[in-house]
């Protein structure tokens, strides 16, 4: 695995504009098999899917800057590039991986079990969870601009730009779609007499709760000196408001399992959701500062986010209507 993350950074440094010096060298990086496990996802996945949306050369490699908290796609010349920091996969590693003790709190033992039966630790399948969204929601950037030299990067700056949020909420929804699914195939991977609506359930709820606590990691800026939050805004910013963004990942996540003939209440895998992430943060007030500015702002968010909705429909560049072209 080694040589071939070796052979594409060769690659990319020869073929496009990109420094050989900003590409991570895994050599004697002390998590490089976390490193190596997603690159290899993210290579064998543009290799299957970017000739399916026209986006080739595609590449994928990690951004080695310091302080650089951050994951972005770029076309230049012709190459397609997705490209995640060095320091994101680092600082996701240390805070839901390798700090993160929460299942075995009393509350959480029942997902020992599962855990033991899927053969998968859940504090991997947290991170899992977290970083395939990353890469699905890059991925839908470079769909969504398959022509022209185009730059994003995922940092929510100050400018705001109507189209900026369309992009971004089309990029979510395929992030989201892609981890459920995710889900979903460990499900599958378990024995008849285990599939049963409690561990559905928990599964769901695993993946779900890997999404929010990454977006709660960044909005009450754990990574960051200035733990200043962000005042609840519509029409500002270059991404929507992280209470926007939660709520319709929620309901397409909800809606993703409902098209695979999966009925869970949402208020069944909310709850456990929740109750991960209250047990992750060693609080409730993250989720409950949260839901205090949903409900206080419930009607602008669902106007806020049927106008994305109704405006991403009109637009045929959209992930949203070309995700049918993954099962070519």
């Amino acid at each position: 695995m080694m040589n071939l993350y070796l052979e594409n950074s060769k690659i990319i440094a020869e073929r496009t504009k990109i420094n050989s010096e900003i590409i991570l060298d895994l050599e004697d990086n002390p998590i490089k098999d976390i490193y190596l496990k997603l690159f290899h996802f993210c290579y064998d996945n543009l290799k299957i899917n970017s000739p399916k949306f026209g986006i080739e050369p595609s590449y994928f490699f990690y951004y080695n800057k310091e302080n650089f908290i951050n994951a972005g796609a770029t076309r230049d010349n012709g190459n397609y590039i997705l490209m995640i920091s060095k320091d994101l996969i680092q600082k996701l590693h240390e805070s839901i991986y390798s700090n993160n003790s929460i299942f075995k709190n009393d509350r959480l033992t029942k997902y020992v079990e599962l855990s033991n039966l899927i053969k998968v630790d859940f504090n991997e399948l947290l991170l899992q969870s977290s970083t395939l969204f990353t890469y699905y929601h890059e991925f839908a950037h470079l769909v969504q601009k398959n022509d022209g030299n185009f730059s994003f990067f995922e940092n929510t700056e100050n400018l705001f730009i109507p189209e900026s949020h369309i992009l971004e909420y089309d990029a979510d929804l395929n992030g989201s779609q892609f981890v459920c699914g995710h889900i979903l195939d460990y499900y599958e991977t378990l024995s008849i007499e285990n599939r049963n609506h409690e561990n559905l359930k928990n599964l769901l709820s695993i993946g779900l709760a890997g999404i929010l606590i990454t977006f709660l990691l960044f909005y009450y800026r754990e990574f960051d000196d200035d733990k200043s939050v962000d005042e609840f805004y519509l029409d500002k910013k270059s991404h929507p408001h992280t209470m926007i963004r939660i709520s319709y990942i929620i309901s397409h996540y909800q809606n993703i399992a409902l098209e695979n003939g999966i009925k869970i209440e949402i208020v069944e895998f909310l709850k456990e959701t929740f109750l991960i992430s209250d047990i992750f943060f060693k609080s409730n007030l993250y989720i409950s500062n949260c839901l205090k500015i949903y409900e206080e702002n419930i009607e602008q968010i669902d106007n806020y986010i049927f106008s994305l909705y109704d405006e991403a429909s009109k637009r045929n560049n959209l992930m949203m209507q070309n995700h049918m072209k993954y099962n070519i």
